[in-house]
Order: C-alpha cells, then sequence, then structure tokens
C-alpha cells in the first residue's frame, strides 16, 4: 500500500482555497473531521472521473495516514483521511495523480501537502486519543491483516484504526480477552499473546476480523437499557471468515498456552 503523511516538504502555491461548494460546513470546524456518505460520493465520483469507474473511497480519521492507496484485480482502493471530503476540486485531482502515477508528480505532492498543512490545528486539535499506535509486532503486522481483510471482505470500506494492547506478562489467567473493539475511538486492539512465533497468522486474521465486524454491525438494543453486539446477523457474517473453523480449532486446542502469557 502507497501512503501519504504530513509534511511533504514541497514548495506549494499559496493561494489554495477551500471549493465554493454549498454543502461545505463553511470554515472547517470539527464537524469537517466526521466522515459523511455526501463527502464519500463527491470524492468518489471525482476520484472516478480522474481515474475511471472502477474507485473505491473509504473516508476514514486515521491522522498517521492521511493518504493511501492500493490496486487490486483492477479496482483502486483509496482511503482518505476525511479533511479530504472538502477538499478543492484540483486537490482531489491531485489524489488521483498521487494513485496513478509512481512517483507522483511533484505540483500533486505539493497541492496534496498544502491542503493537510493549512488545516493540521484542527485535525491536531480535535484528537481524541494521543496515543501512538503500534500495529507492527514482532512476528504479525496488524495494519496488513487488517488491510488485506478489508479489501477482500469489506470492499475496503472499514475505517476502523488498529494495533497491539500492552498486558503484563507471567499472570495466571483463566479467561483472555484476545481483541477489543472502541466505538468512540474507532480502534481494534489486539493482545499482545497472539504475538507470538507459534501463533498462525490466520489465527490472528479470525481475530482482527471478528472485531472488525464490530465496526459493520455496531450494538442492537434488543430491550431497554440492553445492547447486544454478537446478534445472530454478526454471528452469521463471522462465517464467511475463509479459515473460520480451523481458527476454532487451534484456539480450542492451544488456549492454554496463550493463557500462560
Amino acid at each position: 500500500m502507497t501512503q501519504l503523511e504530513f509534511g511533504l516538504g514541497a514548495d506549494v502555491p499559496q493561494t489554495l482555497e477551500l471549493p465554493d461548494d454549498p454543502t461545505a460546513p463553511g470554515p472547517l470546524g470539527p464537524e469537517a473531521l466526521v466522515p459523511t456518505i455526501r463527502g464519500q460520493v463527491r470524492v468518489e465520483r471525482l476520484l472516478r472521473e480522474q481515474l475511471g469507474p472502477k474507485v473505491m473511497v473509504a473516508l476514514t480519521q486515521n491522522r498517521a495516514t492521511m493518504v493511501s492507496f492500493r490496486h487490486r484485480r483492477g479496482v483502486t482502493y483509496v482511503r482518505l483521511h476525511s479533511l479530504f471530503q472538502w477538499a478543492p476540486d484540483d486537490v482531489l485531482a491531485a489524489v488521483a495523480d498521487f494513485a496513478r502515477t509512481h512517483p507522483p508528480p511533484e505540483r500533486a505532492s505539493a497541492l496534496i501537502d498544502r491542503y493537510l498543512e493549512l488545516h493540521r490545528d484542527l485535525v491536531e486539535e480535535n484528537r481524541s486519543d494521543r496515543l501512538p499506535l503500534r500495529p507492527q509486532g514482532k512476528h504479525h503486522d496488524l495494519e496488513d491483516i487488517f488491510d488485506t481483510l478489508n479489501e477482500q471482505l469489506f470492499a475496503g470500506t472499514l475505517t476502523a484504526r488498529i494495533t497491539w494492547s500492552k498486558a503484563q506478562r507471567g499472570l495466571k489467567r483463566s479467561t483472555m480477552r484476545l481483541g477489543s473493539y472502541n466505538e468512540s475511538e474507532n480502534v481494534i486492539r489486539m493482545h499482545p499473546a497472539l504475538d507470538q512465533a507459534f501463533v498462525p497468522r490466520y489465527f490472528v486474521a479470525s481475530v482482527v476480523f471478528h472485531e472488525m465486524l464490530h465496526e459493520v454491525h455496531g450494538a442492537e438494543e434488543v430491550s431497554e437499557g440492553r445492547r447486544a453486539v454478537h446478534t445472530p446477523a454478526f454471528l452469521a457474517d463471522e462465517q464467511r471468515f475463509e479459515h473460520y473453523a480451523r481458527a476454532r480449532a487451534w484456539e480450542n486446542k492451544h488456549i492454554k498456552r496463550l493463557l500462560r502469557y
């Protein structure tokens, strides 16, 4: 996956303005950082005009990677920070150039970087968490697992971020929560016991997939004051994972070893 972060350091014009769009919120405020369907449709339409009809866009709140794309089976999957839903047309054209050409044209990189720099303070001021994410483990790269599943099973539409959590070693455990999804942060946290050499990638992927489904299904109110997350629809969807039965069998065989972490 190709990605772009703050600080490209290119010389850019100082006249970049926001689009004259009647649907825009005026001067950008915190509400501009919330992904919207209208924003996604606008970005997808403009990128398809530049790149062709096979473009899938996901708006995220990932501040570490503001722009990323991947080409797979003739489809270009583009992940953009939600700030880009209000970007001028020429900035989105630059995003298209970035996805189409390697290395990207200097002017395209410059326009994108300038747009991000103009709104850096807004993004930083509205961070809900300031702890760095750690998706790269010693044995498993969670971001790579997430991106692969996202493309194969969710058409690249999910926006959650993922990280290894922290856990004290050497405790006596009878249970272990292998993964969790925080809806307000849109962050998946994975137990570090899974980042061991004996744990196969397909099993880690099965846990990641389970947590990704929480972003899809959310919580369903089943009675007053009671919400369910593992609904029948959720459990049925979980079995879409290619190695579902194999992962459950591995867990039953090795859970005691995981608990000894």
